[in-house]
């Protein structure tokens, strides 16, 4: 589902158009998931490219989580993605 919404980004036919996405990494099974930089990777598959990112915050994990492996802040991110120019 994450991957068609950044698609749709992509198929508008405008050559400045930026997305911009807030995304919030997680933590799964102990292993932090860096979604903004995941997304950052992703945008070229779709003809988008990383524009910049912003770190909002850094937020708290769960307490399942943090009972069983720590805390470890996790950022959310505001990311923008470009259109390509070709």
């Amino acid at each position: 589902m994450k991957a068609f919404v950044i698609f749709e980004g992509s198929i508008v036919p405008l050559s400045l158009i930026t997305c911009t996405y807030v995304v919030g990494n997680v933590r799964h099974a102990g292993l932090m998931m860096p979604v903004d930089e995941i997304l950052g990777r992703m945008a070229p598959q779709v003809g988008l490219e990383f524009d910049k990112a912003w770190v909002l915050r850094r937020r708290g994990n769960s307490a399942q989580q943090m009972g069983q492996y720590g805390q470890e802040p996790a950022r959310e991110s505001i990311v923008l993605l470009a259109k390509n120019s070709s």
